[in-house]
């Protein structure tokens, strides 16, 4: 009974330590990448799919490590999502001394033996599908694309707490539904989340794998001595063994991913429309950025000019809710590199300030017709350049001042595009590089 309190007030503690990041309530606005970083899977997946081993890796590396000898730790200690959804489930239940603890991860479920719990006794014959789910994603990340990585539950947690941060708009709102649907799962059938779908509980049993065989085999040799027995350890169960559903999901994760890379890879890629989004500034391939984001929100609420706004399907399905650049109101400022500090994923690279100022996003281009400098001699977009990007020029052709952007200088930081006065059509639009 203490064990049982004592763990609920730690898991209590490790919430509103991830809720008061996520928010964030700490006065660190990159504080927001702790909660998806410290992911096991998303440290892996990452690190995979883009051959590094960063800064924010480190992160999730002592969860990793501990989850390798102690068989979700993570789940039954700190999980705050583990947390919501076992008191939801404790709260549909009928009657709360049915609870026990389930051997299977040590979380505490409902009873599945009790006759007035048949919602539950059906789970018990669901597929597995987080087992399936981390095969496909890291079967995809050996090619770059780690696919459905969104799915982590440290992701889902992080992107429903950014809603409060942000202006409450629509595209917020949906960026934060995958915590209310996975709660809803978990009313309707307690328990389904955390045992049978929650792809970072099924990595912990696949990572605690080597370090249980290993116990197995001792115990074993240990009752060998004890006996003098001729007990053969190599007995069927005592090794690792893929089952062919296994290899089914990892087969899937490579066609995914493969079908993914084709087009950047394929003769007949140029002639595919280009994106018109702009991403922020360090992100990777488009295709490839679409896997690897995995919809934290991170970015979009540490943007401190807030031009950073989840996609609903400009770019379709696959680019659903991933962070796009919108010059509406602001542009991105000189003095801040905050979005490449906060991906815990690799879809947007670390950037020093320095870094940043020469990693183009995009390029303005002037449309001429529209421009109104021969008319008013305005000259704002000029002015408004910290780069020296953009000067005027004379054409000999027209005999009339035209505006010249210089490609090497120009980040495409939108600050031309925000001060253009031509209404209702800007002159300046800024195309993705």
């Amino acid at each position: 009974m203490k064990q049982r309190i004592l763990r609920l007030l730690v898991r209590c503690g490790f919430f509103a330590l991830a809720v008061a990041l996520a928010l964030p309530l700490v006065p660190w606005p990159t504080a927001v990448v702790l909660v998806p970083a410290a992911s096991p899977l998303v440290m892996l997946a990452a690190t995979i799919a883009t051959r590094s081993f960063g800064a924010v890796a480190l992160i999730g590396l002592p969860v990793l490590l501990l989850t390798l000898v102690r068989r979700r730790w993570f789940c039954r200690w700190a999980c705050p999502v583990g947390l919501m959804t076992e008191q939801i489930g404790r709260l549909t239940a009928t009657k709360r001394r049915d609870d026990a603890r389930d051997t299977r991860g040590g979380l505490a479920l409902l009873n599945p033996r009790h006759p007035r719990h048949a919602r539950w006794r059906s789970i018990a014959h669901w597929p597995p599908l987080g087992q399936w789910m981390v095969w496909i994603i890291l079967a995809g990340a050996a090619l770059g694309y780690p696919v459905l990585l969104w799915l982590d539950p440290l992701t889902l947690f992080s992107s429903f707490f950014g809603v409060f941060w942000t202006p409450v708009q629509t595209a917020s709102l949906l960026l934060g539904i995958g915590l209310p649907l996975v709660l809803l799962l978990s009313a309707v059938w307690p328990g389904a989340w955390c045992v049978k779908i929650c792809p970072l509980g099924a990595s912990q049993d696949l990572l605690s794998l080597p370090g249980r065989m290993i116990s197995r085999r001792w115990a074993a040799w240990r009752e060998q001595s004890s006996t003098d027995s001729s007990t053969d350890l190599s007995t069927p169960g005592a090794g690792l063994r893929l089952a062919r559903r296994t290899v089914l999901a990892a087969g899937v994760g490579v066609a995914w991913a493969w079908w993914l890379k084709r087009p950047a890879t394929s003769a007949a890629a140029d002639t595919l429309p280009s994106s018109t989004l702009i991403r922020p500034p360090g992100s990777v391939a488009a295709e490839q950025f679409n896997s690897l984001c995995i919809r934290c929100g991170n970015c979009i609420r540490t943007c401190p000019a807030t031009i950073l706004r989840p996609d609903l399907g400009e770019q379709g399905v696959g680019a659903l809710f991933t962070p796009v650049v919108r010059f509406e109101q602001d542009y991105c400022r000189e003095d801040c590199h905050r979005c490449t500090e906060v991906c815990p994923s690799g879809a947007i690279a670390r950037l020093t300030l320095d870094e940043k100022k020469v990693t183009p996003m995009g390029l303005a281009v002037v449309d001429m017709e529209l421009c109104i400098i021969n008319e008013a001699e305005c000259g704002a977009c000029v002015s408004a350049c910290s780069y020296k990007a953009m000067k005027t020029g004379w054409d000999d052709e027209t005999y009339m001042v035209r505006i010249d952007v210089d490609a090497d200088l120009c980040p495409g930081c939108g600050a031309c595009l925000v001060v253009c006065p031509t209404e209702p059509e800007k002159a300046i639009v800024v195309r993705p590089v």
